[in-house]
Protein backbone atom coordinates (compact mmCIF):
# COMPACT_ATOMS: atom_id res chain seq x y z
CA UNK A 1 0.00 0.00 0.00
CA UNK A 2 1.37 3.47 -1.07
CA UNK A 3 1.29 6.83 0.75
CA UNK A 4 -1.83 7.83 -1.45
CA UNK A 5 -3.80 5.01 -0.32
CA UNK A 6 -3.18 4.61 3.06
CA UNK A 7 -4.79 8.64 3.17
CA UNK A 8 -7.51 7.46 1.12
CA UNK A 9 -7.98 4.64 3.66
CA UNK A 10 -7.59 7.22 6.49
CA UNK A 11 -10.55 9.22 5.22
CA UNK A 12 -12.64 6.68 4.19
CA UNK A 13 -12.11 5.04 7.65
CA UNK A 14 -13.01 8.13 9.25
CA UNK A 15 -16.24 9.26 6.79
CA UNK A 16 -17.49 5.93 7.17
CA UNK A 17 -17.15 5.53 10.68
CA UNK A 18 -20.45 4.14 12.61
CA UNK A 19 -21.89 3.47 9.48
CA UNK A 20 -23.23 0.19 8.36
CA UNK A 21 -23.60 -2.06 5.25
CA UNK A 22 -27.56 -3.32 5.73
CA UNK A 23 -28.33 -4.53 9.23
CA UNK A 24 -24.92 -5.38 11.05
CA UNK A 25 -21.91 -4.98 8.96
CA UNK A 26 -19.41 -1.82 9.07
CA UNK A 27 -19.79 0.07 6.22
CA UNK A 28 -15.91 -0.01 5.48
CA UNK A 29 -16.17 -3.13 4.56
CA UNK A 30 -18.08 -2.60 1.84
CA UNK A 31 -15.61 -0.67 0.66
CA UNK A 32 -12.86 -3.26 1.21
CA UNK A 33 -15.14 -5.33 -1.21
CA UNK A 34 -14.83 -2.98 -4.27
CA UNK A 35 -11.72 -2.09 -3.58
CA UNK A 36 -10.68 -5.76 -4.04
CA UNK A 37 -12.47 -6.15 -7.29
CA UNK A 38 -11.36 -2.89 -8.43
CA UNK A 39 -8.10 -3.94 -7.69
CA UNK A 40 -8.54 -7.20 -9.41
CA UNK A 41 -10.45 -5.72 -12.57
CA UNK A 42 -7.73 -3.16 -13.77
CA UNK A 43 -5.20 -4.08 -15.67
CA UNK A 44 -3.51 -0.51 -16.79
CA UNK A 45 -1.20 0.42 -14.18
CA UNK A 46 -2.12 4.49 -14.36
CA UNK A 47 -6.24 3.19 -14.42
CA UNK A 48 -5.59 0.58 -11.48
CA UNK A 49 -3.45 3.51 -9.10
CA UNK A 50 -6.42 5.93 -9.90
CA UNK A 51 -9.32 3.27 -9.51
CA UNK A 52 -8.01 1.90 -6.72
CA UNK A 53 -8.15 5.42 -4.94
CA UNK A 54 -11.66 6.13 -6.68
CA UNK A 55 -12.83 2.61 -5.26
CA UNK A 56 -11.63 3.93 -1.70
CA UNK A 57 -13.22 7.22 -1.99
CA UNK A 58 -16.17 6.53 -4.26
CA UNK A 59 -18.95 7.17 -1.30
CA UNK A 60 -17.19 9.61 1.26
CA UNK A 61 -18.06 12.31 -0.47
CA UNK A 62 -21.78 10.99 -0.50
CA UNK A 63 -22.08 9.71 3.09
CA UNK A 64 -19.79 12.61 5.26
CA UNK A 65 -18.88 15.91 4.91
CA UNK A 66 -15.73 15.59 2.99
CA UNK A 67 -15.85 18.05 -0.17
CA UNK A 68 -14.41 17.18 -3.96
CA UNK A 69 -12.15 20.00 -3.51
CA UNK A 70 -10.71 17.99 -0.49
CA UNK A 71 -9.96 15.42 -2.31
CA UNK A 72 -8.36 17.48 -5.31
CA UNK A 73 -6.00 18.18 -2.86
CA UNK A 74 -4.68 15.33 -1.59
CA UNK A 75 -5.20 13.42 -4.75
CA UNK A 76 -4.86 15.27 -7.62
CA UNK A 77 -7.79 16.14 -9.98
CA UNK A 78 -7.93 12.99 -11.73
CA UNK A 79 -9.30 11.42 -8.77
CA UNK A 80 -11.42 14.27 -7.83
CA UNK A 81 -13.33 13.65 -11.07
CA UNK A 82 -13.92 10.13 -10.89
CA UNK A 83 -15.41 10.76 -7.48
CA UNK A 84 -17.44 13.45 -8.56
CA UNK A 85 -19.14 11.11 -11.09
CA UNK A 86 -19.56 8.57 -8.57
CA UNK A 87 -21.18 11.00 -6.28
CA UNK A 88 -24.96 11.23 -6.69
CA UNK A 89 -26.78 14.66 -6.05
CA UNK A 90 -30.24 13.30 -4.88
CA UNK A 91 -31.58 16.74 -4.57
CA UNK A 92 -30.78 17.17 -7.90
CA UNK A 93 -31.06 13.96 -10.37
CA UNK A 94 -32.59 11.13 -10.19
CA UNK A 95 -31.11 7.44 -9.81
CA UNK A 96 -30.87 7.21 -13.30
CA UNK A 97 -29.95 10.41 -14.23
CA UNK A 98 -26.56 10.14 -11.97
CA UNK A 99 -25.83 6.51 -13.88
CA UNK A 100 -26.49 8.45 -17.41
CA UNK A 101 -24.26 11.10 -16.00
CA UNK A 102 -21.32 8.50 -14.73
CA UNK A 103 -20.47 6.57 -18.22
CA UNK A 104 -18.88 9.69 -19.16
CA UNK A 105 -15.74 8.67 -16.88
CA UNK A 106 -14.21 5.46 -17.37
CA UNK A 107 -12.84 4.92 -13.98
CA UNK A 108 -16.15 6.15 -12.89
CA UNK A 109 -17.52 2.97 -14.49
CA UNK A 110 -15.44 0.87 -13.39
CA UNK A 111 -15.32 1.23 -9.97
CA UNK A 112 -19.12 1.72 -10.43
CA UNK A 113 -19.63 -1.69 -11.52
CA UNK A 114 -17.46 -3.40 -9.15
CA UNK A 115 -19.91 -1.58 -6.71
CA UNK A 116 -23.08 -2.52 -8.27
CA UNK A 117 -21.76 -6.22 -7.86
CA UNK A 118 -21.52 -6.12 -4.07
CA UNK A 119 -24.51 -4.32 -3.87
CA UNK A 120 -25.92 -7.06 -5.90
CA UNK A 121 -24.54 -9.78 -4.01
CA UNK A 122 -25.63 -8.64 -0.75
CA UNK A 123 -28.96 -7.88 -2.13
CA UNK A 124 -29.81 -11.43 -3.22
CA UNK A 125 -29.33 -12.02 0.46
CA UNK A 126 -32.86 -11.50 0.77
CA UNK A 127 -34.86 -10.79 -2.87
CA UNK A 128 -38.43 -10.52 -0.56
CA UNK A 129 -36.93 -7.53 0.94
CA UNK A 130 -34.67 -6.03 -1.51
CA UNK A 131 -36.40 -6.55 -5.01
CA UNK A 132 -36.80 -3.31 -6.28
CA UNK A 133 -32.99 -2.77 -5.11
CA UNK A 134 -32.12 -5.89 -7.48
CA UNK A 135 -34.11 -4.46 -10.15
CA UNK A 136 -32.71 -1.12 -9.91
CA UNK A 137 -28.45 -2.32 -9.83
CA UNK A 138 -29.30 -4.91 -12.48
CA UNK A 139 -30.92 -2.16 -15.12
CA UNK A 140 -27.87 0.28 -14.04
CA UNK A 141 -25.14 -2.69 -14.50
CA UNK A 142 -26.54 -3.12 -18.52
CA UNK A 143 -26.67 0.76 -19.01
CA UNK A 144 -23.37 1.06 -17.74
CA UNK A 145 -22.14 -2.47 -19.97
CA UNK A 146 -23.31 -0.31 -23.34
CA UNK A 147 -21.99 3.43 -24.15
Amino acid sequence: MNELEEAAWFIAENAHLNQMYGDNDPYINHVKRVFERVSQASFNREVNRVARLVAILHDVVEDSDVSLEEIAEVFGDRVRNAVWFMTRNKEKETYFEYIDRLKNNDIAILVKTCDLIENLKYSYLDLKKHAGKVERYEKALAILSVR
